[in-house]
């Protein structure tokens, strides 16, 4: 075996005199390193690389911890003999592969003292059995007396070197967190230099989550259940109370330490190990895990290095997190702006709304969002904007079983809840509670009902939803939800800014909503102007122009031709004055904005055709009409008014029926009379006639609200228009 050479400068002139004085095969200086022994320098047949990794727990040292702890000379004369102290020797070589020193016959230690302390130990060894004597002893220990103050200053090299490359290594991990943003570069190099530096088989750097530790980066060797990516718990594991007692842990022995299972560690393959916590100004937030060391067990300096990458580690992250914090509060800074200015946009709601939400969904890191308005007592539910959320997830959002059994809820709440009910109250609450619910959907149920299938299609796609009540005044208005395809833990802060998204969301539908009643009864004013106008003027004219009429046919002889147009003049100045005085009465009426103003205004509307006319008239109303918009009651009452224009014109009728009920989302009016009806030709074609022209306004208010109209011959005679129009489409916000 060839001689190789770990030496300090210092040191070669030594151990090249004690080659004059005594022979030997290998020449070796250790050093204490609190408890451990590490190698200093050494000349022998064992590689460099292998024994610059030599470190030797004091206790475990076999011979090396009788020189140290007796600090006197020993001699293992034949190191190969079955003598307790040559049995001691070879204990201690375990801590290295085998055979590395089975090149070793005889064997002597001598303590090194400098200061008036044993810092250390020389020893020789020779292959031959049995070749030092007491004599040999004699010689290394008058020698090593005159040589103490050269010994000294090599240890004090030796040291002054490993501090040196610990500095280096800190400037290249500080230059690495200066340089990278990214944290999962500095971590991985991390990993790599701590394998390198302790001569690891495996490093794993462990970041805390919750109340795991999970391992991020490694380096090295793997075992297939401690690898990047295992998760270990805080409480219950070894790792774990490093983070709780932020203490080292150095473990030189798994397989006898009482505090582990040895069976566990001969399958993981670890026989030592070594752990040091990463530490924020906030506390632990991780761990740095070497196991294993090529050569010897983990020793003091291991542990310092070990140490001080932690600590660049932990700077590093706390670096990456302060610089994500400011990223995020510029992101969420900016992202609020966008919200805001496009809430303050003038153009319409849906355009709004849909430009909210996509925001909305990108601040809050969502797949998918969505805005509802409050929820009607019956039918689908009303959507006002959604993003990333297809054709057969909007039909199961705003389905009518959903939509019934959310009404069973009585309250939003942070917590969680078991089966559906927890489902409910965070899609489709209705109390007047402000906090944010955020649900589990994949919470087990017990019963496989219809509406736990419908939930069940829903977690597939999105298995966590962030539901935030929209509130004005208490009252909840409608509901903002964010919707995430994997099992997502929403933290406090992002909750907060999705609460805080909804209430300005929920104050621009409220302003909306005012500005909408503002806008109303600006129209409402300007309509009551125009039928006082109407009235004091036009209506006044018609007036004087019939009495004229009516003056000239009785007081002046006049022949039939001019008394003809006369009679027309007055028929049409009549015709004029009830037109007239119906629009002025539309204009005149009170804002529709209740099944009861608008069952009124068709009673009046009713009485007064019905005196004009002298056609018997009835309105029927069923129970349980629900609340009519504003916009669809005024479609309502003008086609009540077309209708009953044109049965009395044409439909030569003696009565008429006006019945209104509600069905399925829907308003529906029908108008039948007992006149003559009208031709099936005249059904399909319509043309420019005074009654085609009535047909065709009564189709346009219908179909302008997304409604549709049908008219149609009854089955024995007269007339029916039914006109059906959605309250849901139309709904105020």
């Amino acid at each position: 075996m060839s001689e190789t050479w770990l030496e300090n400068p210092l040191l070669t002139p030594i151990f090249d005199q004690i080659a004059t004085l005594v022979e030997y095969t290998h020449v070796s200086i250790y050093v204490r390193d609190g408890n451990d022994l590490a190698l200093l320098a050494y000349r022998g047949p064992v590689p460099s690389a292998v024994a610059s990794l030599f470190n030797f727990p004091l206790a475990r040292a076999g011979g090396a911890r009788r020189v140290i702890g007796e600090r006197a000379p020993l001699l293992i004369a034949d190191a190969k003999a079955d003598t307790p102290i040559a049995r001691s020797f070879w204990e201690a070589t375990k801590e290295v592969p085998d055979d590395t020193f089975d090149y070793i016959g005889s064997w002597i230690g001598l303590p090194l003292w400098i200061g008036g302390q044993v810092t250390g130990m020389l020893d020789l060894a020779h292959r031959e059995r049995g070749y030092y004597t007491m004599q040999h002893v004699s010689l290394l220990q008058d020698y090593v007396g005159q040589v103490a103050a050269h010994i000294e200053n090599a240890i004090l090299y030796t040291h002054l070197e490993q501090r040196s490359a610990e500095l280096q290594t800190l400037y290249a991990l500080q230059q690495a967190i200066g340089s990278h943003l990214d944290i999962r570069v500095v971590l991985q190099l991390v990993a790599d230099q701590a394998r390198r530096l302790t001569s690891a088989r495996q490093v794993l750097v462990f970041l805390r989550e919750g109340e795991t530790l999970r391992a991020a980066f490694g380096a090295g060797e793997t075992s297939p259940r401690l690898e990047v990516g295992c998760q270990l718990p805080i409480f219950g594991s070894l790792i774990g109370q490093v983070l709780q007692t932020a203490q080292p842990l150095r473990i030189f022995d798994t397989l006898n330490d009482p505090r582990l299972d040895p069976e566990e560690c001969h399958r993981l393959g670890i026989r030592s190990l070594l752990a040091v916590p990463l530490m924020a100004p906030s506390g632990p937030i991780g761990a740095l895990l070497a196991t294993n060391k090529v050569f010897g067990a983990f020793g003091p300096n291991d542990e310092r290095v070990l140490a001080l990458l932690a600590s660049g580690a932990a700077v590093g992250l706390e670096s990456a997190r302060l610089y994500r914090e400011e990223q995020n509060r510029r992101r969420i800074a900016e992202g609020m702006q966008q919200i805001l200015t496009h809430l303050s946009a003038d153009e319409s709601l849906d355009e709004i709304l849909n430009a909210v939400i996509g925001c909305a969904i990108d601040l809050m890191e969502a797949k998918a969002g969505a805005i509802f308005r409050s929820f009607p007592v019956s039918g689908p539910a009303s959507l006002l904007a959604a993003r990333g959320l297809d054709a057969r997830l909007l039909e199961l959002l705003c389905d009518p079983l959903i939509g019934q059994a959310r009404l069973r809820t009585t309250s939003l709440s942070g917590q969680k809840q078991d089966g559906s009910e927890a489902a409910l109250n965070g899609l489709w609450g209705t109390s007047t509670s402000e906090k944010a619910a955020v649900l589990d959907l994949r919470e087990g149920r017990q019963a496989p009902t219809s509406f736990d299938l419908a939930i069940d299609r829903l977690a597939r796609c999105f298995p966590t939803i962030l539901s935030i009540p929209l509130t004005i005044k208490g009252d909840v208005i409608g509901l903002l939800e964010f919707y995430y395809d994997h099992p997502y833990f929403i933290p406090p802060d992002q909750r907060q800014l999705a609460q805080t998204i909804g209430q300005h969301v929920a104050l621009a539908l409220e302003r909306k909503r005012l500005a909408s009643k503002a806008e109303e009864l600006v129209r409402l004013q300007e309509r009551q102007r125009i039928a006082q106008a109407l009235h004091d003027s036009v209506a006044q004219f018609l007036f004087r122009i019939g009495l004229e009429a009516e003056w000239c046919l009785k007081n002046v002889a006049l022949d039939s031709e001019t008394s003809r147009r006369l009679q027309a003049v007055r028929r049409l100045v009549a015709r004029g004055s009830y037109e007239l005085r119906s629009a002025i009465f539309a204009l005149r009426q009170r804002p529709l904005t209740g099944e009861h103003s608008l069952v009124d205004l068709l009673e009046d509307q009713i009485t007064e055709f019905q005196s004009e006319s002298g056609i018997q008239a009835r309105l029927v109303v069923s129970s349980g009409l629900v609340p009519v918009p504003a916009p669809v009651a005024e479609a309502i009452f003008r086609i009540v008014r077309e209708a009953l224009t044109n049965v009395q014109k044409h439909a030569k009728a003696s009565a008429v029926l006006v019945s209104l009920h509600s069905e399925e989302g829907a308003v529906t009016v029908i108008i039948q009379d007992n006149g003559t009806g009208m031709e099936p030709a005249s059904l399909l074609d319509v043309g420019e006639t005074e009654l085609h022209f009535g047909l065709s306004t009564m189709r346009r208010l219908a179909t302008q609200l997304g409604g549709q109209l049908f008219v149609s011959n009854n089955d024995d005679h007269g007339l029916l228009v039914k006109a059906r129009i959605p309250v849901m489409v139309q709904a105020g916000v």
